[in-house]
């Protein structure tokens, strides 16, 4: 993702919404997989971080446990392996082809 993709309130956020992300919870719970469902416009949802209380810039859904939670996603908790960092999972080009003629064939 972009900078601007991650910023609260900016309407280039928008393209993450309905992306797939990977994040790895604290407290041992690990990496689930979860769907970006909407950013954040309401100044008022904020979460607590390491640096303090910051405004959530998205709402994700997990499939593992049926719940859509707020998030604060930042570059710098992007592709690590520590706890409450995420990366985006996007499909191959292979992969991506094979889903468009799927789904092509399936509309004939």
């Amino acid at each position: 993702p972009t900078p601007s993709q991650l910023e609260f309130k900016n309407q280039e956020a928008e393209q993450l919404v309905g992306k797939k992300i990977l994040f790895n919870w604290p407290k041992g719970i690990g990496w689930c997989v979860g769907t970006i469902k909407e950013r954040n416009t309401d100044a008022r949802r904020t979460m607590k971080t390491s640096v303090g209380v910051e405004k959530a810039n998205f709402f994700v859904h997990y499939e593992c446990d049926d719940e859509t939670v707020k998030h604060v996603l930042k570059l710098d908790g992007y592709d690590g392996d520590e706890e409450e960092c995420w990366v985006l999972l996007e499909l191959t080009p292979a992969a991506a082809a094979n889903a468009a003629a799927a789904e092509e064939a399936g509309e004939a």
